[in-house]
């Protein structure tokens, strides 16, 4: 396991035992990003480093029949939310890294990252797995933080005081929009979130 990923399971761990702190905030940010997703009935949905499982207990509220999967590389996440879903029959939730996703090619119509981008320890491989996983015309929902301008930096640098996020990989909009491109996601778009993320949605060939 690579270093950095043994740094961002001691964090996860924390913020799993401390989930009471940040459960509003997280959830009314799920809630949103749910709707953005806004997934068609009977589809399928990986969200890579899905933590409590907030945006999968959301998207199972819409009644659309989904088939719904989760993974995420903190034990005491994957422990949290396969709890949450444990009498729920279309819910998966696994332990595992976003650079060597255990699901077939061409798996899921949609596949969400949300606010654990910058913890993986190669960008572009996770993406490249991210988009092997998707089937053709499937769609990438990455929301991630972003350095663009002075302010972002300096709430950045708040952010990392606070939580101790170092060495972590956070992006200017044109880097990860270059970075969709050489991955193969087509018809890329992107937007500000909550001001200081960025939410870039791309789909497969």
């Amino acid at each position: 396991m690579h270093k950095f990923e043994e740094s961002s399971i001691k964090q996860f761990d924390w913020w799993a035992k401390n989930q009471n702190l940040f459960l509003f905030w997280f959830s009314f940010l799920n809630k949103q990003i749910a709707k953005i997703v806004n997934p068609k009935v009977n589809s399928s949905l990986l969200d890579v480093g899905c933590g409590w499982g907030l945006l999968l207990t959301h998207l199972l509220a819409s009644g659309r029949n989904l088939k719904l999967y989760g993974i995420d590389i903190s034990p005491l996440m994957v422990s949290t939310a396969k709890s949450a879903f444990k009498n729920v029959k279309n819910v998966e939730i696994l332990e595992g890294s976003a650079d060597n996703l255990p699901y077939e090619d061409n798996m899921f119509d949609y596949v969400t990252c949300i606010l654990s981008f910058h913890h993986h320890p190669d960008s572009l491989k996770s993406l490249k797995e991210m988009h092997r996983v998707l089937k053709p015309h499937g769609k990438l929902i990455l929301l991630d933080q972003c350095n663009n301008g002075l302010i972002r930096k300096l709430l950045l640098r708040i952010v990392d005081l606070f939580f101790q996020e170092k060495n972590t990989h956070v992006y200017a909009k044109e880097e990860m929009l270059e970075m969709f491109s050489r991955t193969g996601f087509i018809n890329s778009t992107q937007r500000a979130q909550n001001y200081y993320r960025l939410l870039t949605v791309g789909e497969k060939k």
